[in-house]
């Protein structure tokens, strides 16, 4: 029986840390696709097609894309201008990337003024994925940052949510496995039992 509930439970804790896996990494990848997604729409809103007027700073840029981007729901942004932070959108954020000091100075130190960066920080507002997207704006000698970040624990909640229910239900299976194997092993040792207890009494006699 015990060797029944030892194999059941290998089983069980594979399939659930595989699942587990899978179901964060593809957290992970639509966290990234999110983010990268970025991109191509800010680039869009600096060439002034979703505009009436031409854009022809990099503050009026990201005034532009705070106006037009919507966050997601575990999602924040933060316009700097000269390396500072300058523009939030005018909406609820579930975090303020600007109320971590530190965070904002590393992601001053790691934008690059022509590449996009995309890193993951353990900051006071939780483990945090995010992009900076250098702006800049011909004839302006303004530089600018778009920075956009996703909240991981908040994004893998769901995934650590199934993960507990999964081993909740796991648990219940191998209770009743192991009753059954109980059940099927007293079955078959009866017949052994009921010969040796008829050996014992015919000896007796």
């Amino acid at each position: 029986m015990i060797a029944i509930l030892g194999v059941a439970a290998f089983g069980l804790a594979a399939s659930g840390v595989a699942s587990y896996l899978v179901q964060r990494q593809g957290v992970f990848a639509a966290v990234d696709s999110q983010l990268l997604h970025t991109v191509p729409n800010l680039k869009t809103i600096a060439s002034g097609k979703t505009s009436t007027t031409p854009l022809t700073s990099v503050d009026s840029v990201l005034r532009v894309a705070m106006q037009q981007v919507i966050p997601a729901s575990n999602e924040s942004v933060l316009g700097f201008v000269n390396g500072k932070p300058a523009l939030i959108p005018a909406v609820n954020l579930p975090f303020r990337i600007d109320k971590d000091s530190a965070l904002v100075a590393r992601i001053v130190r790691e934008a690059n003024p022509t590449n996009v960066v995309i890193g993951t920080a353990k900051s006071t507002l939780g483990t945090l994925r995010y992009v900076i997207i250098p702006v800049r704006v011909a004839g302006d000698p303004n530089t600018g940052l778009y920075v956009a970040a996703y909240d991981l624990d908040a994004e893998l909640a769901s995934v650590a949510e199934s993960f507990q229910t999964y081993l909740r239900v796991a648990l219940a299976a191998l209770a009743l496995v192991g009753l059954v194997a109980s059940l099927a092993a007293g079955r078959l040792l009866r017949p052994i039992r009921l010969l040796r207890d008829a050996a014992a009494s015919s000896s007796n006699a």
